[in-house]
């Protein structure tokens, strides 16, 4: 049976290349399987 979650992860004002460095870092974790989307919110 898989097991799956989903996360919503929102951050204070952030550079892009931070926001890829950390998604590439979530990618390589062993129980990542898949990033399925990832979404910029502004001016919020």
């Amino acid at each position: 049976v898989a097991q799956t979650a989903e996360a919503v992860i929102m951050t204070h004002q952030a550079q892009e290349k931070a926001m890829q460095q950390a998604l590439d870092e979530l990618k390589h974790l062993a129980v990542v399987k898949e990033i399925g989307n990832f979404v910029r919110v502004e001016n919020m």
